[in-house]
């Protein structure tokens, strides 16, 4: 068994100086890689040998052949930990290297199996799944991105979410819901005031709910014009007596004050 080992070790050595050889002097690529890949045949978890042929197929810009060893990689890794972070890796190389988005979001994919708080491969495969207009997965990510983001990215992908449903998955509910968390959390969101004014117009039946959650907004705004019409809208509306006198109040204070005309 020692002799065995002992050949083992040697035939390790020698194809690595084949290999250094090969590469550094001789600038042979393909069979400084040979003789790397000999070494992993034998020793297939060989750390030396597998840092060296990545480090070598990155240089030659031989990225099939690298792809190839990441999936060789992928397959012998030892936990969880080190396969998602080689899924990972390959992910980005298919992506900006290989050109390949549908094998990078399927990579992200299985990265976000092995950890589902993986926040770099959920950003990842948004990306991707919107550039390849993947409506369906992209709410599905954008929601678990929510679930994991701070209070400021949170409003973000709410209001993402909000303008999905109303241009690109169309749900005029869903719309208003999403755009107006998003405004009550940034009540001078210029996007979000946009979305539900979209919503209002594009569904006159939530004029009225709409605007009530609009008009802090224009107050917050400046946009005393908007929150005049939608005072009048109501006005025009209710049938409540005690409402009408409130909003003809607002409504005049607004003339009388920021408007300035004493309509």
């Amino acid at each position: 068994i020692g002799a065995a080992a002992e050949h083992a070790e040697e035939r390790r050595w020698l194809r690595g100086r084949i290999a250094a050889i090969a590469s550094d002097k001789l600038g042979d690529v393909d069979r400084a890689a040979g003789a790397l890949r000999a070494v992993l045949e034998e020793s297939p978890t060989d750390a030396t040998a597998t840092s060296e042929l990545d480090a070598l197929l990155r240089k030659a810009g031989r990225h099939s052949d690298l792809r190839a060893h990441f999936q060789r990689r992928i397959d012998l890794a030892g936990d969880d930990t080190e396969k998602w972070m080689l899924l990972c890796e390959l992910a980005r190389l298919e992506e900006t290297e290989l050109g390949d988005a549908v094998a990078a979001a399927a990579l992200y994919r299985r990265a976000v199996e092995i950890d589902p708080k993986d926040r770099d491969s959920l950003a990842a495969l948004d990306r991707l799944a919107e550039q390849a207009g993947r409506w369906d997965e992209v709410v599905s990510v954008v929601e678990r991105r929510r679930s994991l983001a701070s209070d400021a990215e949170r409003s973000d992908l709410t209001l993402r979410l909000g303008e999905i449903h109303l241009d690109r998955k169309p749900d005029l509910s869903l719309a208003r819901g999403f755009l107006a968390e998003a405004l009550a959390a940034r009540p001078s969101d210029a996007r979000a005031i946009a979305g539900l004014e979209r919503v209002k117009e594009m569904d006159p039946s939530t004029a009225g709910d709409v605007g009530r959650l609009l008009e802090p907004a224009y107050e917050a705004t400046g946009s005393f014009d908007k929150l005049r019409a939608t005072l009048e809208a109501r006005l025009a509306s209710t049938t409540d007596a005690s409402e009408k006198r409130a909003l003809r109040l607002r409504v005049a204070e607004l003339s009388l004050g920021p408007l300035g005309d004493a309509q």
